[in-house]
């Protein structure tokens, strides 16, 4: 609209001579001379063609095209245009249009335009509006830049997007390893004896009620291995162990018997601290002769070698 505005006006004051009719009785009114049709299309084409005008009407107050770089539509009338009549009360009017080919007022084409149509009024020095000026502006140029804005734009936004969605999943990422973590460690202390590492009384006790429970399950079935051995183990003298040695020293001894307890069995036997310095080791398809070879293999490596804590040896049965 800023832009039309100042060529019509501009393109006015320069062409007033030939524009403008003045009569002592209907005043001033606009009006062009056949004769300067040709002086008028010389000059928009020298002027105008590098600002993106492409077409230029020049409209009477009666609402007839008295000039134009269509010269098929000069003389005809256009009362019923409603942008027109705004423009004739003294509103510039614009709105965009697509077209798919233009004539520009050099005569040449222009192929998929994007145009502004606007209507500027013409107004005399002492402000009356003797007619209207429809220009018609060439802004495809814009939408190219526009979209050239748009692609840098959106991959501006999406570096930035995949940068912070790449942070969040990495933050994510390394908060749901160390929440996972963090419940592990939860589900552990939860099953483990604090001081040993084996497992404590009450994940003993769930463990022993799996095991009967499947032997019940599997009862009369002839399944060979249906059973459980169950070896309780209790570290003689302990009490005295702690007033000789001191309670360090007792729970060294309770973490040692554990490692060397936990050589003799098998993987998937479950060895738990049942009481203060009592055992309980489940033995999974194991028989009593089994049971009983277990035990004494454990008993012995327990009780074969010395202990040897804080400097003092000593023997634990």
């Amino acid at each position: 609209e800023h832009v039309a505005t100042a060529i019509s006006k501009a393109f006015f004051e320069e062409s007033k001579d030939i524009l403008i009719e003045r009569d002592p009785v209907k005043g001033a009114t606009l009006h062009v001379n056949p004769a300067h049709f040709e002086e008028i299309k010389n000059h928009l084409k020298n002027h105008m063609a590098h600002l993106d005008v492409t077409r230029i009407k020049i409209i009477s107050k009666d609402a007839m095209v008295v000039y134009s770089t269509d010269p098929t539509i000069i003389g005809h009338v256009d009362r019923e245009n409603k942008n027109l009549r705004k423009a004739l009360q003294g509103e510039v009017v614009s709105f965009i249009k697509q077209k798919d080919s233009v004539s520009d007022i050099k005569g040449e084409t222009r192929y998929d335009v994007d145009m502004v149509e606007i209507y500027v009024p013409i107004k005399e020095n002492d402000g009356a509006i003797i007619g209207s000026f429809d220009v018609y502006l060439d802004i495809t140029r814009y939408r190219k830049g526009y979209q050239e804005v748009l692609k840098a734009s959106l991959a501006v936004v999406s570096c930035i997007l995949v940068f912070v969605f790449g942070f969040l999943y990495i933050l994510m990422k390394h908060g749901t390893r160390q929440l996972s973590m963090a419940q592990e460690e939860l589900r552990k202390a939860s099953v483990t004896d604090a001081l040993t590492g084996v497992f404590n009384r009450g994940h003993l006790m769930t463990r022993a009620r799996e095991e009967l429970s499947k032997i019940n399950r599997y009862k009369g079935k002839n399944k060979p291995d249906n059973s459980v051995g169950c070896i309780m183990i209790d570290i003689d003298h302990f009490k005295m162990i702690n007033d000789t040695y001191g309670h360090i020293a007792g729970d060294e001894v309770l973490k040692k018997v554990v490692n060397r307890m936990k050589s003799c069995i098998r993987e998937y036997d479950v060895i738990g601290r049942y009481g203060g310095e009592e055992f309980l080791i489940l033995l999974p398809g194991t028989g009593i002769e089994n049971t009983r070879v277990m035990a004494t293999r454990i008993w012995e490596a327990v009780r074969e070698k010395p202990f040897t804590v804080k400097g003092s040896s000593f023997k634990v049965t």
